[in-house]
């Protein structure tokens, strides 16, 4: 359902969070970074936002620290109340909240 509008009312049931892996070879140090669905009880929300998040890797060398990005996610960012940040939901969990 990728043609929601700022300020519609949505609801879910799976979000996304932010997980890291450390590998570690002779050469170089690399953090993969991971965007983990996680299931939860449905949650109404507000979309406020729209990203695309990148999984990937962060490797750092002599020459400085780069990201090497392997996966695009689109997804939505949705406010469920005005106390804590929006929770990233991906486009394909996202449901119009029925009044």
């Amino acid at each position: 359902m990728s043609n929601l509008q700022l300020g519609e009312r949505v609801s879910f049931d799976r979000h996304l969070v932010k997980r890291h892996q450390h590998e570690r070879d002779s050469i170089l140090s690399r953090k993969k970074t991971i965007w983990k669905e996680v299931s939860c009880q449905y949650k109404n929300g507000i979309i406020c936002g729209m990203r695309v998040i990148k999984e990937g890797y962060r490797a750092y060398d002599d020459k400085g620290t780069y990201f090497e990005p392997t996966k695009h996610i689109k997804v939505y960012l949705v406010a469920v109340n005005l106390n804590m940040r929006p929770y990233y939901v991906a486009v394909d969990a996202v449901k119009e909240a029925g009044l």
